[in-house]
């Protein structure tokens, strides 16, 4: 029977690079995640200012929430777009987890089977001494 060692550390490894690539995402969605709350926090400061500042209001407020409702917008976009990519990743590492696991017991099974035959085969070994010592004996005392 092959030794499906170096496959399973092939698998690991392809499954460590899997995990370091939905790392990755997830970092990347938290950082838009944060990015648009940081828009949304502005906004806010912004409109409570503009309460007590009505000169500013006409000039620069619509503008600025026009900007940052598009920006709130284009993020959002980007979070979907991140959200997809993730379950996407998360799939494919399932998958090459499930196909470790299948090595893994496979080559434990195999391991199991050979430990079976190993020991059957010292019994016989044991046996045919065993059945040789008596015949001797047997011959030894006739």
């Amino acid at each position: 029977m092959a030794d499906l060692s170096s496959l399973i550390r092939l698998h690991k490894h392809e499954l460590d690079e899997k995990q370091k690539v939905l790392g990755q995402l997830y970092d990347r969605l938290k950082a838009l995640e944060d990015r648009k709350q940081s828009i949304q926090e502005r906004r806010e400061r912004e409109m409570a200012s503009a309460g007590s500042n009505f000169d500013m209001v006409t000039y620069t407020l619509a503008g600025f929430l026009e900007k940052s409702i598009a920006q709130e917008a284009q993020i959002d976009e980007q979070i979907f777009v991140a959200h997809q990519e993730v379950e996407v990743a998360v799939d494919d590492m399932l998958e090459s987890f499930g196909e470790l696991k299948k090595y893994e017991l496979t080559q434990e099974e195999r391991l199991r089977i050979e430990k079976e035959e190993r020991k059957l085969k010292e019994g016989r070994m044991f046996d045919d001494i065993a059945i040789e010592n008596y015949v001797r004996r047997q011959e030894e005392g006739e």
